[in-house]
């Protein structure tokens, strides 16, 4: 039987980097749930270390709702953060923020979204 699958994004950075972190340095939950790491780029050097730990990388832009949606299909839960720095642009944020949310509710999982854009 597979394991519950948590989509986390930023997983190359310091947010998401630090939630895989956590949880693959516990055995108990390492083993309850398969992690999704969701980047921009899976071919830069962090992506493949977290590849080569067991953590299944997939790339999507926060712009791109269709590549969102498709990064948290199948999933149980989420680990959303966006980055504001990357553009500096605070509408562009809360708009990737609610295209992560409406990625959610389209694929119906029990949403878990710890930081998002403040809206």
């Amino acid at each position: 039987m597979s394991r519950p699958i948590i989509a986390i994004f930023g997983a190359t950075g310091k947010q998401g980097g630090s939630v895989i972190e956590t949880i693959l340095a516990d055995p108990s939950t390492k083993s309850k749930y398969q992690l999704r790491g969701v980047t921009r780029d899976v071919s830069k050097p962090a992506a493949k270390a977290l590849t080569a730990q067991g953590v299944e990388m997939v790339a999507a832009d926060m712009d791109d709702a269709a590549a969102v949606n498709k990064a948290i299909q199948g999933a149980y839960g989420v680990f959303a953060v966006t980055d504001y720095w990357a553009k500096m642009d605070g509408p562009l944020e809360i708009k990737q923020g609610k295209t992560m949310v409406d990625a959610a509710k389209v694929s119906r999982l029990p949403l878990t979204l710890s930081a998002l854009a403040d809206m």
